[in-house]
């Protein structure tokens, strides 16, 4: 690791081994490679197995009573042929599900667009670097309560891209304001607990 960063200037000066760096300290990253001097000095840090039990306290609060009987019913457990590398002992392996307290889409017809009105963004909307807001579109009310109910996006969550050439690009929620949105999926969860910035870089 110490090679590494005496290296990364030399490994970084090129635009093709640019790109090989980013994958490479992605990889280190989640494998825990890059943070193990910090936490050797940082051992009051939270278990994961603890905070995935206080995220799963957190969802139970806020279902229904049915929705805890079938909270997590449906997510698969992780067989450790699906682990292809070691993690930390204080980290944890977990599905998607398993942390997130809404994953839905948004409404799969396309409403009446007008010049005033609701916010309306679709895939075209959505890039990495956030969303355009300033390229959205508009619909009425009445179209934005049908589709708003079905999915509730708010600031800190993620929508996802789920048709076109962009399709998987990610953006986090940066408005207060209500919306609608087509074409996207949407990630919900408790933003005390988990870091979006983490669900947008996995």
């Amino acid at each position: 690791m110490d090679l590494f960063f005496e290296n990364f200037n030399r490994l970084s000066s090129t635009p093709l081994n640019i790109l090989q760096l980013k994958k490479l300290v992605l990889q280190l990253a989640i494998q825990g490679k890059l943070t193990a001097k910090w936490r050797l000095v940082n051992p009051e840090v939270e278990n994961a197995s603890l905070l995935m039990k206080r995220i799963k306290e957190d969802k139970l609060a806020s279902y229904s009573t049915e929705g805890k009987n079938n909270i997590e019913k449906h997510i698969a457990t992780i067989r450790q042929e699906e682990v292809s590398f070691e993690i930390p002992e204080n980290w944890a392996w977990s599905r998607l599900g398993s942390i997130c307290n809404k994953i839905t889409d948004g409404f799969h017809n396309t409403p009446k667009k007008i010049k005033e009105g609701k916010i309306y963004i679709s895939a075209n909307n959505i890039r990495e670097a956030g969303i355009r807001w300033s390229k959205c579109l508009f619909i009425s009310q009445e179209n934005h309560e049908e589709l708003f109910r079905k999915a509730y996006p708010k600031r800190g969550e993620i929508l996802i891209t789920n048709r076109g050439a962009g399709c998987g690009t990610p953006a986090i929620i940066d408005i207060d304001e209500e919306f609608s949105f087509q074409n996207a999926a949407l990630i919900g969860f408790n933003q005390n607990l988990i870091n979006n910035k983490f669900i947008f870089f996995f």
